[in-house]
C-alpha cells in the first residue's frame, strides 16, 4: 500500500432567477478509506481517452428566502415569513465542464435563472422604500433572480488513488478519492418587486459581480459487477465563498452536493442539493437572501 503524501458593464433589465458541513464528511471519508485494505481490482480513471466536454441540463426546485431593506428608514424584513415570497418554484439549470484527460472537469461554466410572483396579505407590517404596508393589508411580490459562473480547477489531490502502486495516495481498489480546489467569478442579477395592488411600488434592481473560492471532494466508487442500475457512483461536496466586487460590495457563499450515477458510457444521472447564499448592497438597497433545494439533472460527456 502506497503511503500517504500528499466588469462588468450594466446588463439589461430583464427577468431573472439561479449551501458547510458536507466538506467534513470527504475528511472522515479519507481517513476511513485510507485505513482500509485493497480488496478489488483497481478501477480506471473516469475518461482515459483524453480531453472532453460534458453537458449537464437540469431542473433546479428551488425556495427564495432572506432579508432585504430599501432606504435607511425602510425595515429589515424576511421575505419568507413577512410577505411569504417563499413557494418553491422550478429553475432551469445548466453546465458546461472541460475535462482533462482523466475525465474530471477543469473548468466549468454554470447558469440559472429564477422566478417567482406572489400576492395576498402581509403578516406584519413592514416599509420598502416608498411602500409601507400594515399587517394583514394586500401586496404583490416578484423575484427575478439570474446567474452566470465559471470556474477553474487550481489543484487536484488525489487521496485515495486506485490505481497508485507508489508515490501519492493509497490503493483502494475499487474507490477513488479527491479533493479538487477552486477559483472563480460569479454574475448575480437581481430584481426584485414590492408594491401595493394598483397603487405604489418598489423595484429596485442590481448586478454584482463576486469572486469565489472554495474546494470540492468527490469520492468515486464501482464495486465489482457494478449496481443493478448503472456501473459507477460517485458522491461529491462542494463549498464555495468570496468577496462582492462592484456596486456596494458583501459577500456571497454556496453549498451543493449529491450523487452521480453512471447509467451508460458518458452518460450520468445527478441528483442533490443546491443552496447559494448572498449579502450584497447596491445603494441604499441591502439583499441578504439566496435560493436552496433539490436538484435533479442528467449529464453528457463527449
Amino acid at each position: 500500500m502506497a503511503a500517504v503524501s500528499p466588469c462588468m458593464n450594466r446588463i439589461p433589465r430583464r427577468r431573472r432567477t439561479l449551501v458547510t458541513s458536507v466538506l467534513a464528511g470527504g475528511l472522515s471519508a479519507t481517513g476511513a478509506l485510507a485505513s482500509g485494505q485493497t480488496t478489488a481490482d483497481p478501477i480506471p480513471a473516469p475518461s482515459p481517452t483524453g480531453p472532453g466536454i460534458e453537458l449537464t441540463a437540469g431542473a433546479w426546485l428551488a425556495r427564495f428566502g432572506g432579508e432585504v431593506q430599501l432606504g435607511d428608514g425602510g425595515s429589515v424584513f424576511r421575505v419568507d415569513q413577512t410577505i411569504r415570497n417563499d413557494g418553491y418554484e422550478v429553475a432551469p439549470l445548466v453546465e458546461c465542464s472541460l475535462l482533462d484527460g482523466e475525465g474530471f472537469s477543469r473548468w466549468r461554466l454554470q447558469a440559472f435563472d429564477f422566478s417567482s410572483d406572489v400576492s395576498g396579505a402581509t403578516n406584519d407590517a413592514l416599509s420598502f422604500g416608498s411602500v409601507s404596508l400594515a399587517a394583514g393589508d394586500p401586496y404583490e411580490a416578484s423575484i427575478d433572480f439570474t446567474s452566470l459562473s465559471v470556474d477553474h480547477v487550481i489543484h487536484r489531490w488525489t487521496a485515495i488513488d486506485p490505481a497508485a502502486s507508489d508515490g501519492p495516495g493509497v490503493g483502494r481498489g475499487d474507490a477513488r478519492l479527491d479533493w479538487l480546489f477552486l477559483g472563480g467569478l460569479r454574475w448575480i442579477g437581481v430584481d426584485q418587486r414590492i408594491g401595493i395592488p394598483g397603487g405604489a411600488s418598489e423595484a429596485p434592481d442590481a448586478d454584482w459581480l463576486v469572486a469565489m473560492f472554495g474546494a470540492r471532494f468527490e469520492f468515486t466508487w464501482e464495486p465489482p459487477g457494478g449496481f443493478a442500475v448503472g456501473e459507477q457512483l460517485r458522491i461529491s461536496a462542494e463549498l464555495t465563498a468570496g468577496p462582492g466586487l462592484n456596486a456596494g460590495g458583501g459577500s456571497a457563499w454556496s453549498v451543493r452536493s449529491g450523487a452521480e450515477l453512471t447509467l451508460a458510457d458518458g452518460v450520468r444521472g445527478y441528483f442533490g442539493y443546491r443552496l447559494l447564499e448572498l449579502n450584497l448592497e447596491d445603494g441604499d438597497w441591502t439583499f441578504d437572501s439566496g435560493l436552496q433545494g433539490l436538484f435533479v439533472g442528467l449529464s453528457i460527456a463527449f
